[in-house]
C-alpha cells in the first residue's frame, strides 16, 4: 500500500506502507480488535489478572488500546509475558514508547 502524508496543505512524496495501517485510518481500530479479540479472552481463562470478587477485570480492551491489570508485579510479568507471546504469533508489537506500567 502506498502512503501520502498532507501536512499544512502539502502533499509529501508517496511512500511503500509495509507493516499496518495508517494513522487515523478508519478500519485500524476494528483491524485491531480483529487480531487481538481472543488475547484478553486468553488471559481470563489462565486466570491471569485481576478480580473484583468473581468477576473478572485483568483485561480491559477499547478500539486499539488494552489495558491489564495485575494484583502482584509477578501476576504482570507473566500477563506481559503472555501478551507479548500472542502478539508476536500475530506479527504485532507492543509500542514502548506508547506503554506503561503503574503500581499502587
Amino acid at each position: 500500500m502506498k502512503t501520502k502524508v498532507i501536512w499544512k496543505g502539502v502533499t509529501g512524496d508517496s511512500f511503500v506502507n509495509v507493516q499496518g495501517n495508517r494513522q487515523g485510518d478508519k478500519g485500524s481500530p476494528s483491524d485491531f480488535r480483529e487480531y487481538t479479540m481472543d488475547h484478553p479472552g486468553t488471559l481470563k481463562e489462565k486466570g491471569i489478572g485481576y478480580h473484583i470478587g468473581s468477576i473478572y477485570t485483568g483485561t480491559l480492551a477499547v478500539a486499539d488500546d488494552i489495558v491489564m491489570i495485575a494484583s502482584t508485579p509477578e501476576e504482570m510479568k507473566i500477563q506481559l509475558g503472555l501478551m507479548t507471546e500472542l502478539n508476536n504469533k500475530d506479527r504485532l508489537n507492543i509500542h514502548p514508547q506508547k506503554t506503561s506500567i503503574n503500581l499502587f
